[in-house]
């Protein structure tokens, strides 16, 4: 009889008082067989009445730890480690803990069941396609039953075929805010008492982003999407051509000073407003610039836009267009300073100046309409449903020949259309509005970013680094998180997002197709 004495010893008076201290103890060895090659280490757990003992010991054939339990029947759980990973595991098995000689326990693991997982280490991109998961099983069991749960909770599983199981995983239930990793429980229990168990675990990140990369300055200009090729344009004067699949930097062109205007496309060609205030073009393809360039008299440029084959370009007072070829010639000359951007609506071209007047011109620059708004109009002029609208510095949101709604902040950004509706944004409220009505969302701090068209709704950069996406009726969705705060974006062909932020970097990110049901 095995008995702790030192115990008695030093707490003899409590001996006749009964209680815990005054037990029989027992001895438990145990006998591993079938142990996976891959199990380095033994997790146990052993419960005898009301007391509870753990251990982890290195994976051996014979373990003796516990040399002092109480006598009595209990359970024992034994778990097979591959460094912190789970592979297999045997539950609730009965021990029997006698005084009189060591109580043995021999625990097979027959090799498994063990379970091959195929799933992919890493997921991309987050969209609403499943991840697919196949779980072989190498021990062919009878009975052979698995369970699989992401984040605790379970996932449904098909019946078993002949070899194991094929399902798939819903990438949502990794939430909104991305990236972030998504767990994968499997276990796999053999259909006896008492049950022989495999436990795996498996992470797979889930991520919106498709690639990064590094611009050379500050850029607020959005990023132009020429054929395969994204086009970024930053404040040292420096165009970088990236390869829009894999972000790989294709070319080069360093312009002296910052580049003052957003990057115009023509198929394969990209034009920029360099420092010297002059239009040159470039090759997306070869990183080329060509041989001519046109000169923009009388101060910052406005963005270049695509008109009549060409391009037309305000910069001061002029408005100035330049054919394929580079031949430019001055349509317009203002009263004041052209600040917004033009506004192409079918042949006809509106304006804005700082002095407020709103004009509309033909081709050969005559004068449609002439309005006088009394006010400085930073955004817009944009026509929808046959409505000029225009913001102003003043906090003004004007649908010309209409009530104007005061919005209380200024308007500089530039103006969205999106159907009929006009989209504006003025401090940290998207504005979307229609002759007579006006839905304000609040976001969660300042827009960054000009409202871009995506999904039937906008897409902004907030100055906190998120990119959210907001519906007409107010439904808002964060895409994703930049470092920094998010200043512009431009979406592909094929629907994906390329933003660039504070932070001089660039970014390509995936949203799946009911981004927002």
């Amino acid at each position: 009889m095995r008995r702790r004495r030192i115990w008695s010893l030093l707490l003899g008076a409590c001996l006749a008082c009964g209680g815990p201290l005054d037990r029989v103890d027992g001895r438990l060895v145990l006998t591993l067989e079938g142990v996976p090659v891959e199990a380095d280490s033994v997790r146990l757990h052993l419960e005898i009445g009301d007391r509870a003992f753990d251990t982890t010991v290195p994976a051996a054939a014979t373990i003796d730890v516990f040399s002092a339990v109480p006598v009595g029947e209990g359970t024992l759980d034994v778990t097979l480690l591959g460094g912190a990973r789970v592979i297999a595991r045997r539950v609730g098995m009965p021990v029997t803990i006698d005084a009189e000689a060591p109580a043995t326990l021999v625990v097979d693991f027959d090799d498994g069941p063990a379970l091959d997982v195929d799933i992919p280490a890493v997921h991309n991109v987050y969209t609403s396609d499943r991840i697919e998961v196949e779980v072989l099983d190498r021990s062919f069991a009878a009975g052979l039953t698995l369970e699989a749960s992401v984040r605790g909770e379970p996932v449904a599983l098909p019946p078993r075929s002949a070899t194991g199981w094929l399902f798939d995983i819903d990438a949502f239930a990794a939430g909104d805010l991305l990236p972030v990793d998504l767990v994968l429980e499997l276990e796999a229990c053999a259909d006896e008492t008492p049950p022989r168990c495999a436990q795996h675990s498996y992470t797979v990140r889930v991520q919106r982003e498709v690639w990064r990369g590094e611009l050379g300055a500050l850029s607020s200009v959005p990023p132009a999407i020429a054929r395969d090729h994204v086009v970024t344009a930053d404040d040292s004067g420096r165009v970088t051509v990236f390869a829009a699949a894999t972000g790989e930097v294709e070319h080069t062109v360093t312009r002296e000073g910052p580049l003052l205007a957003a990057l115009g496309v023509d198929r394969d060609r990209v034009f920029v407003v360099d420092a010297d205030e002059e239009l040159v073009a470039l090759s997306a393809s070869t990183g080329t610039v060509s041989s001519w360039t046109v000169p923009l008299a009388g101060g910052r440029a406005s963005d270049v836009v695509a008109y009549d084959g060409g391009f037309v370009v305000a910069s001061g007072r002029a408005l100035t267009f330049v054919a394929p070829h580079g031949s430019a010639r001055t349509v317009f000359s203002a009263p004041q300073t052209i600040r917004a951007r033009p506004f192409v609506d079918g042949p006809s071209i509106v304006l804005a100046g700082v002095d407020g007047r709103v004009v509309r011109i033909d081709a050969a620059g005559a004068v449609l309409d002439d309005d006088d708004l009394n006010a400085s109009v930073r955004a817009g002029p944009v026509r929808t449903d046959g409505v000029t609208w225009v913001g102003t510095l003043d906090g003004r949101l004007i649908p010309i020949g209409g009530d104007a709604f005061d919005v209380g902040e200024p308007i500089a950004h530039p103006l969205l259309v999106l159907g009929e509706q006009v989209v504006a944004a003025a401090g940290s409220s998207l504005l979307f509005a229609s002759p007579g009505t006006l839905r304000r969302v609040r976001l969660a701090s300042p827009i960054t970013g000009a409202p871009v068209a995506f999904r039937g709704g906008a897409l902004v950069g907030l100055r906190s680094g998120l990119l959210v996406f907001v519906r007409p009726d107010g439904r808002q969705r964060t895409l994703s998180r930049l470092e920094g705060a998010a200043l512009a974006a431009s979406v592909t062909p094929d629907g994906d997002v390329v933003a660039v932020g504070s932070s001089a970097e660039v970014v390509r990110l995936r949203a799946e197709e009911d981004f927002l049901p």
